[in-house]
């Protein structure tokens, strides 16, 4: 029972809401990833640099100089979507546990 319910909680995590193109220093899109769970437009402030962008071209992850460094905002949980991607390899190679 505790496995069907996970799977269930996973496939609702784990649900494609839009694409998000991953850009080179160019602006080029270099990849796609999908953007799953929750979203949220970036904002690109003064000498910000858009790292990735929704369909839609609004930024999904800037890069802002701060000090001596820089923060890094992503509009979406990158970490989910490279866990689809395994969960996905996983249940085409025949395993079905999440």
């Amino acid at each position: 029972m505790w496995h069907s319910r996970a799977s269930w909680f996973l496939a609702q995590l784990l649900t494609p809401i839009e694409p998000v193109a991953l850009l080179d220093d160019a602006g080029q899109a270099t990849a796609t990833v999908a953007a799953v769970s929750t979203t949220q437009r970036c904002t690109a402030g003064p000498g910000a640099r858009v790292l990735a962008r929704f369909a839609d071209g609004a930024p999904a992850a800037v890069e802002q100089p701060a000090g001596k460094g820089r923060v890094v905002m992503m509009g979406y949980m990158p970490a989910l979507g490279y866990l689809k991607l395994a969960c996905d390899a996983q249940r085409a190679a025949g395993d079905q546990a999440p």
